[in-house]
């Protein structure tokens, strides 16, 4: 009789501890998942809008030629 209880306490224990695991795994999977669905919403209605600006606003750089008349220093000598 002690023994059969000792063993139902271990499987008590056994089932929690699966239980707890695949939760946590599931819960990560889904996260993560939930992470890359967004990342690819965000790609979809962000998409590379062509503008008469060769670089974005946000560029660090300076535009390759600036739109308008050439500047002086662009004109052949």
């Amino acid at each position: 009789m002690y023994q059969q209880e000792e063993e139902e306490k271990d499987t008590t224990a056994s089932t929690v501890v699966i239980s707890v695991a695949s939760k946590l795994a599931l819960q990560t999977a889904s996260q993560s998942w939930h992470d890359l669905h967004t990342l690819r919403i965000v790609q979809l209605l962000t998409p590379p809008i062509p503008s008469p600006n060769p670089t974005p606003s946000h560029s660090p750089f300076p535009p390759a030629s600036p739109p308008g008349p050439p500047l002086l220093a662009d004109l052949p000598p």
